[in-house]
Order: structure tokens, then C-alpha cells, then sequence
């Protein structure tokens, strides 16, 4: 199956905002503008699982990656975006 773009739009995490895509194909899943290293990281996180059966549970692992980033110090280009 071909990967089809369903929403692109902005995403607010931590006051800051990034871009933000939604795919389907076989899973549904999720890409950021740009990959985030919060204050407890050692280094920029670059997402692993970011893909789900159904819309929902994207969503859900979506929200508990915004929640993971309180205090961003540092972002790098995600050039996959």
C-alpha cells in the first residue's frame, strides 16, 4: 500500500511549535519537523515507535511523546519530514 497523507499541521510541545504529519499505510503513523532532546536526554531522541493499527492509539502515543518533553534544549532538523 502507498503511503497516504492524511493531516499535516502544527503541534504545540513545550511552548514550542514543530511541524507534524499523519500517515496511512499498512499503520498508521506519525512524523515530526524536527527531532527533540529534552533537559533529561543524553542526546536528540529520534522517534522509534511511532506507528499504531488504528488512528486512536496513534493519537495516544502521540500525546505521551508531548508529554515526555517539558523543558526542550535542543531540536534538530528531521530531514525524513
Amino acid at each position: 500500500m502507498n503511503k497516504q497523507l492524511l493531516l499535516e499541521c502544527s503541534i504545540n510541545i513545550a511552548g514550542q511549535d514543530f511541524g507534524l504529519k499523519i500517515f496511512k499505510d499498512d499503520y498508521f503513523t506519525f512524523e515530526l519537523s524536527e527531532y527533540l532532546q529534552d533537559a533529561n536526554d543524553v542526546d536528540v531522541y529520534r522517534v522509534g515507535s511511532n506507528k499504531d493499527s488504528d488512528l486512536e492509539g496513534l493519537l495516544r502515543k502521540l500525546n505521551i511523546f508531548k508529554q515526555r518533553y517539558t523543558n526542550i534544549i535542543r531540536t534538530e532538523i528531521n530531514p525524513h519530514y
